[in-house]
């Protein structure tokens, strides 16, 4: 679960006792994640990936409450938080070429908040990269095989079911179609961006690129 320091300064403990070694401490207004533990009678948090135990109520030790459950709506602002952050990382990592990090830092973005198309079709955008620098020179059936075409494609589905209007992800479409040489296919992507944004310059670059002449 999500929870809340709501004490000053709370101790994180390797063991959950107050006497164990102390590996850390959270502030006021921290968020923390772990699982609620009865350890003779008292409560612990046994945080998230083994970083250590936090008592959760102080009265023990004469001090009041320490952590408190998170609110759901919180829980989500966090995660768009965190979310947004790590799209923004993954942003850099792209600008640096970077693609494998970069389409680990889009994951980790997914996870937090998948409901956030631009990051769907900036993960599909990076294994578009790496496909053109793994795939060039393979027949396209190949192209078709390859697991980043897959991917890539699935992301740019779901960036469109998040955000049915986003043009960015049909311009991505016929990005990725275009390389595999599927021409027809890739109009018909930019025209459905151009439907829905009518100036989106990459969908009309897109476009002229694969109209003859």
């Amino acid at each position: 679960g999500s929870f809340a320091v709501v004490f000053d300064r709370v101790a994180v403990r390797s063991e959950p006792s107050v006497r164990a070694p102390l590996v850390g401490a959270h502030l006021r207004g921290a968020g923390v994640e772990g699982e609620p533990c009865d350890v003779d009678g008292l409560p612990w948090l046994r945080l998230d990936q083994g970083e250590g135990w936090m008592l959760m109520d102080g009265k023990t030790v004469g001090l009041g409450q320490l952590l408190a459950p998170t609110p759901p709506q919180e829980n989500a602002k966090l995660d768009e938080q965190v979310a947004d952050e790590m799209r923004e990382k993954g942003n850099q990592l792209f600008r640096e070429k970077k693609y494998s990090r970069a389409v680990h830092a889009y994951s980790d973005a997914i996870d937090k908040n998948p409901r956030d198309a631009r990051t769907w079709a900036n993960r599909a955008a990076a294994q578009t990269q790496m496909l053109q620098e793994f795939g060039k020179g393979l027949p396209p059936q190949q192209i078709h095989e390859n697991p980043y075409f897959k991917n890539a494609t699935s992301d740019l589905q779901k960036a469109l079911e998040v955000d049915p209007g986003y043009a960015k992800a049909f311009a991505r479409q016929g990005q990725l179609l275009l390389f595999v040489g599927d021409r027809q296919a890739a109009l018909a992507a930019y025209e459905r961006g151009l439907l829905k944004d009518p100036s989106n310059t990459d969908c009309l670059a897109g476009r002229s690129a694969c109209r003859p002449g």
